[in-house]
């Protein structure tokens, strides 16, 4: 993770008091920007990645855990516990892909929405600040951050997924899904060099994700949400995405 620090030199007694408060200010809010992740996720490299909607590639890598009520966000239905709605969430990296594989509990998976409005039913929303040395202090979403839509589609039936926050176009996004005996498996590919961006070991990205779920026929409605960050903020605001460093 970035640190920053500040250098006292003699040029320094030089500055005015409004530039010193300016330093003072600026110190605090590098400071708190540093600070204010929740976890770090260390990416491993991948080795070779068939994106096919199973997890023989994933075997030893970390996974983000969603699996208590710590992690709601939206509860317009009572939780139920994991089996009701949990998940572990895997990345890995190479040169032109960031690569995301999902294991969810879900006890009833249901989709009746598309587009824009896949939220309102059972479905990954996946945050991503690929450019986050440049932009880590920017409040709002730039060309080079993303929120996903990935959803399985009725009982895994029927992938799809949708772009917000974002009008760029990704024409090479793999993507697959499975159904499990207690929910399902999605696997996703990102292509960051359709965006002229290569990963690199040691590269910083900002990274959230969040479990969206509804098990009631006809729901309007998100009526859970499971999110690392534990914000239900992160559609207008990337600063509260956590990071994932590529080891």
């Amino acid at each position: 993770m970035t640190k920053y620090t500040n250098t006292m030199n003699k040029g320094v007694m030089a500055l005015t008091w409004k530039q010193k408060i300016g330093i003072l200010f600026l110190s605090v809010v590098l400071f708190a920007v540093s600070s204010a992740a929740q976890d770090i996720y260390l990416a491993p490299r991948a080795k070779r990645v068939v994106v096919d909607g199973k997890l023989n590639e994933w075997e030893g890598v970390p996974a983000i855990t969603l699996n208590s009520n710590a992690y709601i966000v939206i509860a317009n239905r009572s939780w139920k516990g994991p089996a009701d709605l949990s998940g572990k969430i895997y990345v890995m990296w190479d040169e032109e892909y960031l690569y995301v594989a999902c294991e969810i509990e879900d006890d009833v998976v249901i989709q009746e929405k598309e587009g824009t409005y896949l939220f309102q039913g059972d479905c990954i929303e996946l945050y991503v600040r690929l450019d986050y040395e440049k932009n880590a202090l920017l409040n709002y979403y730039t060309l080079t951050d993303f929120q996903f839509g990935f959803t399985p589609g009725t009982n895994a039936g029927a992938p799809d997924y949708h772009i917000w926050n974002n009008s760029t176009v990704l024409e090479d996004i793999l993507f697959e899904a499975a159904k499990t005996p207690t929910g399902y498996i999605m696997e996703v590919a990102i292509p960051v060099w359709e965006l002229g961006i290569f990963l690199d070991a040691g590269m910083e990205i900002g990274f959230d994700v969040a479990i969206d779920d509804v098990d009631s026929p006809g729901a309007q409605d998100t009526e859970q949400q499971l999110c690392w960050s534990m914000s239900d903020m992160g559609w207008q605001d990337p600063t509260v995405f956590q990071l994932v460093i590529l080891d």
